[in-house]
Parts: structure tokens; C-alpha cells; sequence
């Protein structure tokens, strides 16, 4: 579920920032060499685009189905096997 897709409560936004934080913190030591300025922009695109929400894998936690937070932003796990898609309906 995208931030888009969810109530906009104060709480809600303060852990959005808190992994804002997390995310800045995660940076690879190389891209430190970007403005800071510029760093902190990318980390809010991600967080507000949701991006953490397809790329991140999931990971079975005691109440069901958890983002994997070590893996953050890894994008799809290679050991996952994906149900073949749907067929296409329509023109």
C-alpha cells in the first residue's frame, strides 16, 4: 500500500520521516559525495513515491507478512518463484 493509498495522519508522517531517516542513514559510503542536499531529496522521492512497497521483499513475521528491512530496496528476491501472469482481456 502506497503512501498515496493511506490515511495522511500526523503519526503516519512522522514514521514516513522516521524511514526517511533510516534511508539516509543506509546510504552507501560513495553517494556521500552528493550534496546532502540532493541525497535528502532522493530519500524523499523514495519515500513518498512508495518505492519501498514493490522493491522492498517481504519477509513472514509473527503477524503474517513484514517488509524485510535488511533487504531494503533490493528489489525482487531471486530465490522467489512469481505465479505466471494472467492472461490479457481486451483489445
Amino acid at each position: 500500500m502506497g503512501v498515496f493509498s493511506v490515511n495522511r495522519s500526523p503519526a503516519l508522517w512522522s514514521a514516513l520521516l522516521a524511514s526517511a531517516a533510516i534511508t539516509l542513514a543506509a546510504v552507501p559510503s560513495w553517494a556521500h559525495s552528493a550534496p546532502p542536499a540532493t541525497v535528502a531529496h532522493g530519500a524523499y522521492l523514495v519515500l513518498v513515491g512508495g518505492c519501498n512497497d514493490c522493491h522492498t521483499p517481504l519477509k513472514m513475521g509473527p503477524t503474517g507478512p513484514a517488509p524485510d528491512l535488511a533487504h531494503k530496496l533490493s528489489g525482487h528476491p531471486e530465490a522467489l518463484v512469481m505465479p505466471p501472469a494472467p492472461p490479457a482481456v481486451g483489445p
